[in-house]
């Protein structure tokens, strides 16, 4: 698959939800962050099964931040995650 992972509805209904994680990313993971980043995309995944995005009305910036956010202040960012401006949706 592209990407490193992906959260969708079940094949039952939308209120079900199933996370896809890129086997071949994992792999290519150094083994001193493999531990960390599995936890850390997980997390992010998980956000999206509970957040709610307006009908798919919300910016996916705001929708993928939320989920990035809440990975960073559990201690799961990876180490490339740098701040960039002052504004909150700077980056």
């Amino acid at each position: 698959m592209d990407g490193i992972a992906y959260t969708t509805g079940s094949e039952l209904d939308n209120d079900h939800k199933e996370i896809y994680f890129s086997l071949d990313y994992i792999g290519q993971l150094p083994d001193d962050r493999t531990q960390n980043e599995i936890l850390g995309v997980i997390r992010h995944e998980m956000v999206h099964c509970w957040q709610y995005d307006s009908c798919g009305t919300a910016p996916g910036g705001l929708i993928e931040g939320i989920s990035d956010f809440v990975r960073m202040k559990a201690g799961l960012g990876p180490p490339h995650w740098k701040r960039k401006g002052d504004s909150w949706d700077a980056g």
